[in-house]
């Protein structure tokens, strides 16, 4: 017990990682516990309809998209395709079908509770109002929380990272705690932190493929991001992502 007091005093991540091993034998409890669906934050301001993916825009084999993966961060002022855009947060977050009930995505989450949530800040995307968005993955469309132009605000609350200020939009994946302590307790927040991997391997390899540039963030301040993007109680900042076209080929 001396031991893992010092840790926490020391590291408190590092103290739960230890804390949260599975002792054996071991059996999840899965009595009375239900997954919580995502809160509406009252009316949006709007709906946006997504077009329909275009797969040949998405023709650069697997292979070439994970040998041309890197991180990116100055990018044109170029305005993002209305097309381009859909097929892009298409690939990398949308619903594709149900089995057994349960949403089929393109990336995989534990127990299949989907604990991220996508956000977006648009800055410079063909047909879409300037503001802050809710990606809905089961119609395809964006849900406007706020319009408006929050580049400055997302900028600041990253530790002024340049790249927020050039790209053409700023993605936000959460992760919905609650969702996933609903089956596993404790042993729940490591597995929200895999599913947002999860998420980041897609928005890089499709960015990839669609000749676009982003780079992942971990640096910013959460309570600040939380606020510009109205997050919900339990509903926590985790990764953000700058996307636009290369400076450079």
């Amino acid at each position: 017990m001396k031991d893992i007091i010092e840790i926490f005093i020391r590291d408190p991540g590092l103290a739960y990682h230890i804390s949260s091993k599975i002792p054996f034998p071991y059996r999840f409890e899965l009595e009375g516990r239900g997954s919580p669906g995502f809160k509406r934050r009252g009316d949006y301001q709007g709906i946006i309809e997504l077009d329909k993916p275009d797969k040949e825009l998405l023709k650069m084999p697997l292979s070439e998209a994970l040998l041309k993966r890197r991180s990116i961060r100055r990018y044109r002022s170029k305005s993002i395709d209305f097309k381009v855009f859909s097929t892009f947060i298409y690939f990398v977050a949308a619903v594709q079908g149900y089995k057994y009930g349960y949403p089929l995505r393109t990336y995989p989450t534990a127990g299949a509770l989907n604990s991220p949530e996508v956000f977006i800040h648009i800055d410079n995307v063909e047909l879409i109002d300037k503001g802050i968005y809710h990606y809905n993955p089961f119609s395809h469309s964006l849900e406007m929380i706020r319009s408006g132009d929050f580049k400055y605000e997302v900028y600041k609350a990253s530790l002024e990272q340049s790249q927020v200020l050039e790209s053409a939009f700023n993605i936000l994946v959460v992760g919905v705690y609650d969702r996933t302590y609903s089956k596993y307790g404790l042993r729940a927040y490591r597995y929200v932190l895999e599913d947002v991997g999860h998420i980041g391997q897609n928005i890089y390899l499709v960015a990839t493929a669609l000749n676009l540039a982003t780079v992942c963030m971990g640096a910013f301040i959460d309570n600040e991001l939380s606020t510009i993007f109205q997050l919900n109680d339990g509903e926590f900042p985790l990764l953000l992502y700058s996307v636009g076209y290369p400076l450079s080929p």
